[in-house]
């Protein structure tokens, strides 16, 4: 019963969390669109402030050292995909419409959940073929649309990130037993490394600066440690499933303050990739769920045998 009611506790507060990360986030697509420095610079920036924010928070938890071999390997590697998925989602938000790049993210619940078969080694449920029929239409909707307005470079970049970040959501999973902290700061330093290769050292103006601090120092990190925690919790898929709210959220600054209203085309094609990618989640949530309570039942009915037996004996 404890048990139980443990378990009930941590989804709670892993979708609580989940919720919280895309709320938080929510104004990121604003600022990048917005800042008028180059991509080397607002990724030096938003790479390297996340690596210091997230290591003066590692180093207040003390014992370091402990924490970086604890991760090993695996937070590298998390941290590489967080990265490269940075330098896409900014590439794209500066070269297509805002709602083409968060729903094109917004195909990472099929991903994370191939994902995390595949590395599994389990067999792809139908479900997942299915949805993945239906997201491959809504992105092709999207790119046909894009090939219009020349923005198809921006939308490649958008499917390419979101396939970085749900294998970084599905590293964070697998690594839930330790504190995977390192891998932001990982990732943060990976970024503003290549920025820096890229040209980034430019200093922007006092506005952009603040902005890209702003960012750097305070969404950024306070969103992936709450996205950190509740992975620890709840699936990868589920974690990508709450974060669709961004695909509402993040258009709707970009259009309350620059009045970019995302073309109809997009809306449509949106509305089918986020029902798909939900319906899908929902459906293997909900499938989890049973295998668990029967798993338990099963455990259960086993103890209670063995009890008898040695109540006999």
């Amino acid at each position: 019963m404890c048990e139980a009611l443990s378990s009930q506790h941590d989804h709670r507060t892993g979708v609580a969390s989940a919720l919280a990360a895309v709320a938080v986030l929510s104004p990121d697509s604003l600022i990048v669109r917005t800042v008028g420095a180059p991509d080397e610079v607002v990724l030096l920036w938003r790479g390297g402030l996340v690596a210091v924010a997230m290591l003066a928070i590692t180093w207040r938890r003390g014992d370091i050292g402990t924490r970086w071999r604890a991760a090993g390997v695996g937070a590298v590697v998390a941290g590489c995909c967080w990265a490269l998925a940075t330098i896409l989602f900014v590439y794209s938000v500066r070269r297509t419409e805002v709602a083409n790049t968060l729903v094109i993210v917004g195909a990472g619940p099929v991903f994370a959940a191939t994902i995390e078969r595949v590395a599994l080694r389990e067999r792809i449920p139908l479900r997942t073929w299915l949805a993945s029929g239906g997201v491959a239409i809504g992105l092709a909707w999207i790119f046909a649309g894009s090939a219009g307005r020349g923005s198809v470079a921006g939308d490649a970049a958008a499917l390419a990130g979101s396939l970085a970040f749900a294998t970084f959501l599905t590293l964070l999973r697998r690594g839930r037993g330790t504190d995977m902290t390192p891998a932001l700061i990982a990732g943060g330093a990976v970024t503003a490394a290549v920025a820096l290769a890229s040209g980034g050292g430019t200093v922007p103006s006092a506005r952009d600066a603040a902005l890209l601090a702003t960012l750097g120092l305070a969404i950024l990190p306070a969103s992936l440690l709450l996205t950190v925690q509740a992975a620890r919790r709840i699936r990868a898929a589920e974690v990508a499933l709450l974060g669709r709210l961004e695909t509402v959220l993040g258009p709707l600054w970009v259009w309350l303050v620059l009045g970019d209203a995302p073309p109809a085309d997009v809306v449509a094609a949106g509305a089918l990739i986020v029902a798909v990618t939900s319906a899908h989640s929902v459906v293997a949530l909900r499938a989890e769920a049973r295998e668990v309570s029967a798993a338990g039942g099963a455990a259960r009915a086993a103890a209670a045998s063995a009890d008898v037996v040695d109540v006999d004996g």
